[in-house]
């Protein structure tokens, strides 16, 4: 780096006061004394300008480089005021621009450096050929435009009018499948579809792969919100992807190699002699039309800088073969395998094989690395580029109809990925030294767009569900549905003072309340169970219990046993609904109902009896008054009848494989001992085998 004595540092004619904010006037010595000492990089630029911070968070360095010191930190939305500019040589991660600012951060002032392409300059004198140059874009896009301009002013900004609608776009481009994002985001930003998610596991559903799932309208209309992205760094992924070999050149190609699996060493060209992978990536560009520092970025994105199973050659049946730009790998289980067979006879379907003449022309089977950077290449090129879709932009967004029809065409469902391949193509250009070429960028423009748009803010999961929900000791009606919030009901004897109530949620990052030691009045109940979501939002599930009057009404009589826990036994199995409600007097206008446990209305009357089933008594005014649950001994299943099927559960409950509950675990005490073990497998075989009688 040169080091350059500082000049045209005077601050004639400019109203200090007007420029700094109080707080900056006790440092105006500093920044004197700063605008006359010998800086340690090139300066572009001496200036004094207001800012906007367009990045979400940027940090304010020491110096200008990514290795300098943090000193503070701006964020998006933040005025700054820009003193000049410097350029430096050889940053690691490739921001070679910088702006020193003054900014207030986090309540303190400093003076620093910022990468230049996370702030915008205010326009100044307007370029009138350059504000007719862009006339035709809309009035949102023309402030990031001129900022650009005038940072690089042999940049050529095209509109792409796309004639679809806005919402029509984005709700395309959300449908399931199309725009995907790496699990490890917050939930906020993983689509809840039914297609996409499983409210009751809560779990979303991967699309690619384990870790690729589908993200929401929200994201997909960020992405796809071109105004977001008209930055130094981003716009690249607008950028015309046509090979130019004034301005990309091997050793820019090995630039941009450097670091990766192909950094060094040789591989073989088609005659067998020793070529270095970037003059390979010239050659594929010569032959493609395509830009080499688009294919390299496409590369390094699909299977990074360190090389995948793609890239290996030593995939189990696939040995030998090699795809580097993933082409046929869409989204499955493992969609490398998937590319690998696109890789031997260019089809993913190795029944409908390319043809002989489309195999020829992408040099298919790709069987060493040249033939896949150069076919593959050629086939990007041929079907991506030459059909219209000349940025990574319409590469991932298929949103004109060049003759291919629209959203299908895509070559990447990573909704993030050009953010990705434009920081890469930037950065290949900024270390070439090559950001003032006549670049052009062909910048989509949609019918009714909205004045902005932004980030989901990240809240946080939204599963508001309970996975569970029961009383100890009794069986609520009807059978608990996570997907049913109201109308749960239970009737319990008057010594009963207090239930516990359990429960949990679906998602772990949701949290419960009403559950517990719940004590009870005489009559209704009525409980709220809230499950509130880590985003905060709450789903209340009510469960009615009526604890029974002391003395009760005299509203029936029976000759079944009515137990204390409010179960009914003494009931011969096999006994039909009909006659086992003829076995109730009802007295006092007392009606009586029988259910299933799950609430389900019993309309057969002929079929038997079974455990679980829930009889409720009402009075006269229609108030339910008791509530008994069906119990016969050896029906384990509850099907009302003893058979093989009850020894399986009861087999599997002894065993730890499965649990009984409630009425069923009592149903399988058939020796009343208080525990279900062997002997009551005994006894119920010694029934099915008419060797023995359970008493009921």
């Amino acid at each position: 780096m040169t080091t350059q004595k500082r000049r045209g540092c005077s601050l004639a004619g400019i109203s200090i006061r007007r420029l700094l904010s109080r707080k900056l006037l006790s440092l105006l010595s500093a920044v004197v004394l700063l605008f006359t000492c010998v800086s340690p990089f090139s300066l572009a630029a001496a200036f004094t300008a207001n800012a906007t911070v367009t990045a979400t968070t940027a940090n304010v360095r020491s110096s200008p480089g990514t290795t300098a010191t943090v000193i503070g930190q701006v964020v998006k939305g933040d005025r700054v005021l820009v003193l000049e500019e410097a350029v430096i040589t050889g940053d690691p991660s490739g921001y070679n621009s910088w702006l020193k600012i003054t900014a207030n951060s986090n309540g303190t002032d400093v003076i620093g450096y910022v990468v230049k392409s996370f702030v915008l300059v205010d326009a100044t004198a307007p370029d009138a050929s350059f504000e007719s140059a862009i006339a035709a874009f809309p009035d949102s896009y023309k402030a990031s435009l001129r900022s650009l301009h005038a940072a690089h002013p042999s940049w050529q900004f095209v509109p792409a009018a796309i004639p679809t609608d806005w919402g029509t776009v984005v709700a395309e481009e959300s449908k399931i499948g199309r725009s995907l994002i790496t699990s490890t985001v917050n939930d906020a930003w993983k689509s809840t579809d039914p297609a996409a998610y499983n409210l009751l596991t809560d779990t979303f559903i991967a699309y690619d792969g384990t870790s690729w799932v589908n993200t929401t309208p929200g994201v997909v209309a960020y992405y796809l919100d071109p105004r977001n992205f008209l930055n130094e760094t981003n716009i690249f992924q607008f950028l015309s992807l046509s090979y130019d070999s004034n301005t990309q050149t091997s050793a820019g190609v090995a630039k941009m190699l450097a670091g990766s699996f192909m950094a060094s060493g040789t591989i073989k060209d088609m005659n067998g002699t020793d070529v270095s992978y970037a003059d390979t990536f010239i050659a594929a560009a010569s032959l493609s039309g395509s830009s080499p520092y688009q294919l390299v970025s496409r590369v390094l994105q699909e299977v990074s800088a360190s090389g995948s199973r793609s890239t290996s050659g030593t995939v189990l049946g696939f040995e030998g073969l090699y795809n580097y730009f993933n082409i046929g790998a869409s989204s499955s289980s493992d969609p490398v395998l998937l590319g690998l067979t696109f890789a031997s006879c260019g089809s993913s379907v190795p029944s409908k094989p390319m043809s002989a003449a489309g195999q020829a022309k992408y040099l298919i089977p790709w069987n060493s690395p040249y033939k896949a950077i150069l076919g593959g290449a050629n086939y990007i090129s041929s079907n991506y580029i030459q059909a219209g879709q000349n940025t990574q932009y319409f590469q991932k967004f298929d949103v004109k109809d060049d003759g291919n029809g629209l959203y299908y065409h895509q070559y990447m469902t990573n909704i993030q990925a050009m953010v990705g391949e434009s920081s890469t193509l930037y950065k290949a250009y900024s270390k070439n030294g090559l950001l003032d070429s006549s670049l052009t960028f062909l910048i989509p423009v949609y019918q009714n767009m909205p004045d902005a748009t932004a980030l989901p803010a990240q809240t946080g999961n939204s599963n508001n569900y309970l996975a569970t929900l029961a009383v100890d000791g009794y069986g609520i009606t009807p059978s608990f549905d996570p997907t049913v919030s109201s109308g749960y009901s239970l009737i319990v004897p008057y010594p009963v003072s207090s239930v516990n109530v359990t429960g949990s949620a679906v998602s772990t990052k949701a949290s419960v309340s009403g559950l517990g030691n719940i004590g009870l009045n005489i009559g209704e109940n009525d409980l709220a169970i809230q499950v509130t979501a880590q985003n905060g939002s709450v789903q209340t599930y009510t469960l009615t219990i009526v604890r029974q009057e002391s003395t009760g009404e005299n509203l029936y009589a029976t000759n079944y046993r009515v137990n204390s826990d409010n179960t009914i036994a003494g009931i011969t199995p096999g006994t039909s609904y009909a006659d086992f409600m003829n076995q109730f007097s009802l007295i006092n206008g007392g009606t009586l109902a029988i259910t299933k446990a799950t609430g389900e209305t019993i309309s057969d009357l002929t079929k038997p009896v079974s455990t679980g089933d829930i009889i409720t008594v009402y009075n006269a005014a229609g108030t339910p008054v008791y509530q008994y649950t069906v119990l016969i001994y050896g029906d384990s299943n509850g099907d009302g009848d003893i058979s093989v099927s009850d020894l399986t559960l009861i087999c599997r409950h002894i065993l730890k494989k499965s649990n009984l509950t409630t009425s069923y675990l009592s149903a399988s005490d058939v020796n009343k001992d208080g525990s279900v073990s062997v002997s009551d497998l005994t006894l119920i075989c010694r029934h099915i085998l008419k060797k023995y009688t359970i008493t009921q």
